[in-house]
């Protein structure tokens, strides 16, 4: 502890006081509280190891005119985003893939896209009951644009209660007080179940900020009187998932997660976002057809039709548009590890299991270039044979 003597009433006036931690301080992060009569404040100090000064430990701003760089993303857990801009369509989330939202912001500026928010489609009945029903999705039937109709989310397949939705948006302008997002470690909160990707702002650092440690640390599994199963728990610290937290039984027995789980290596995810997605062999010679996209796709064809025009006398193409559950029509990314278990979930009774695909990587600020996918119709013309392929970079053709 630091005390020292204001001598002059000069309120209007800041103090300035130096102050050095204690020698033999560890690297880590501390807080250093401040008090004056009913005055107080918290500021937070990183101790970093060495004894070379950090040049610009604050960073710099981006220089103007500086090319945009890919936008980052800290995944923050119980939280959500509360009264914030509604920027993107809604996707309800099938493949446990939330990056098709990061995509969408990522596309945008920092100004234009602040984060993502991850919410369920319907609260668990751990919630409390008089919040049960409040969601934080932004439902917009009846307007002129929607982009999240609430019909669309309840079409096929039909919703689970542990779905999730996520949407993309700009983040209410924080306070002295408040940050733009909410935490609660209340499981009787909606928002306990949710996540935050905030994304983080550009800066320019001379030297890079040293690693964070609490990054490293095992997620809490105690939440009051309630707590969430170690395996779930062990799988949440990997950040390339979707972070679930299902609360357990009044029946169910606690267990210390940290002794459970330590040593043992985090169960592998459903779907690995990090590796290309296992489909089937295209054929006995090739895995995929790498560069190369069905014929029909948007309507236009290069070599002849399969199907003849239909009764009213329209032209009748082989392939349909994939889209997501919520937001039918509207322009949204489908990427890689999406097209299994969206064609599985939505388009397996309309469509055969030839799908062609454009899945870029993540896009910089300003750029036009989204992933789509197209799967061949189950019309008796279409399944004649397979369909003509033509050059065309960045597509794939898969069989799922």
């Amino acid at each position: 502890m630091h005390r020292y003597r204001i001598c002059v009433h000069n309120p209007s006036r800041p103090d300035v006081a130096l102050f050095e931690f204690p020698k033999g301080t560890k690297p880590g992060k501390y807080i250093v509280h401040y008090r004056w009569s009913g005055y107080y404040d918290a500021i937070d100090v990183q101790i970093v190891a060495g004894n070379t000064p950090t040049k610009n430990p604050y960073g710099l701003p981006v220089p103007p005119g500086a090319p945009p760089k890919l936008a980052k993303f800290k995944r923050i857990d119980h939280c959500e985003f509360l009264q914030p801009e509604f920027i993107g369509p809604c996707a309800r989330i099938i493949a446990d893939n939330v990056r098709t939202c990061l995509w969408q912001c990522s596309r945008l500026t920092g100004f234009q896209c602040s984060g993502v928010n991850v919410v369920h489609y319907k609260n668990p009945d751990t919630v409390y009951p008089a919040f049960r029903n409040i969601t934080n999705i932004h439902y917009d039937d009846g307007v002129s644009n929607p982009k999240c109709r609430k019909t669309e989310m309840e079409k096929t397949p039909k919703p689970k209660d542990d779905d999730v939705v996520c949407y993309y948006l700009k983040a209410r302008e924080p306070s002295d007080i408040a940050p733009d997002f909410y935490v609660t470690q209340d499981p009787d909160e909606p928002a306990f179940y949710s996540t935050c990707w905030k994304r983080l702002p550009e800066s320019t650092f001379a030297t890079p900020p040293p690693e964070d440690e609490t990054e490293k640390e095992s997620p809490p599994f105690l939440f009051g009187n309630k707590c969430v199963d170690c395996n779930v728990v062990l799988a949440n610290t990997d950040t390339n998932r979707t972070a679930i937290w299902p609360v357990l039984s009044s029946k169910d027995t606690c267990a210390n997660c940290d002794i459970v789980n330590k040593g043992k290596p985090v169960p592998k995810p459903r779907v690995d976002v990090t590796k290309p997605y296992p489909f089937k062999r295209w054929n006995s010679t090739v895995a995929r057809a790498t560069r190369l996209r069905c014929d029909g796709i948007n309507g236009g064809y290069k070599g002849p039709r399969e199907c003849p025009k239909d009764s009213r006398g329209r032209d009748v193409t082989c392939m349909t548009r994939m889209y997501y559950t919520g937001n039918r029509n509207i322009d949204i990314d489908i990427l890689e590890h999406d097209i299994a278990d969206l064609w599985r979930a939505r388009y397996s009774t309309v469509c055969q299991n030839t799908v062609s695909f454009y899945a870029p990587p993540q896009q910089l600020p300003n750029s036009n270039r989204k992933g789509q996918a197209f799967c061949r119709k189950n019309l008796d013309c279409c399944k004649k044979r397979e369909c003509n392929l033509y050059s065309a970079n960045g597509w794939e053709t898969v069989k799922i």
